[in-house]
């Protein structure tokens, strides 16, 4: 959670990095979280009237990270439900995640580089990149074993699979 409020922080005050880290456990642990209740937790560390982190291209915002662990989450509870998607929209998915992929990989450059210095440049690393293609793996496994692990009651909260989302 530090990362992540360290990542979206464009402001230098340590009560309100505190107050998103408080916010942000307490969203994980509630079973009534939405996207906008992430999003206003992390927003206590950011400052809309600076330059948000990131590349120019692509500013890391309370609203555009809580979207991308939402959309973590609902793709684990549609596999932990046991859920099947057709093999179209299995191609649709493989092609949506290559062209981003694509996309990420022929800018990673400048990225890198308007990120120098910044807690946004981690993202951007030659390092960071090999990790994150290896870990994907690695998550999914875990995943797998969590579901299996942890009780239906549990499994059905899309809180208690938000903790794996954020890795």
């Amino acid at each position: 959670m530090r990362h992540l409020v360290r990542l979206i922080g464009n402001t230098d005050g340590s009560y309100e990095k505190r107050e998103a880290q408080r916010c942000v456990e307490e969203w994980l642990l509630s079973e009534n979280g939405s996207v906008e209740a992430l999003a206003d937790s992390l927003a206590h560390v950011y400052d809309g009237e600076q330059p948000a982190n990131g590349p120019r291209d692509l500013r890391l915002t309370p609203l555009l990270v809580a979207r991308q662990i939402q959309g973590r989450v609902l793709g684990l509870k549609a596999l932990s439900a046991g859920r099947t998607f057709s093999d179209q929209w299995w191609w649709w998915a493989r092609h949506a995640h290559l062209h981003s992929a694509a996309d990420f990989f022929a800018h990673r450059g400048q990225y890198e580089r308007e990120t120098a210095g910044t807690e946004a440049a981690r993202l951007y690393s030659l390092e960071n990149v090999v990790q994150v293609c290896s870990s994907a793996c690695l998550f999914l496994d875990r995943y797998v074993q969590a579901t299996t692990l942890l009780p239906l009651q549990e499994q059905r909260s899309p809180h208690a699979l938000a903790g794996l989302a954020l890795h």
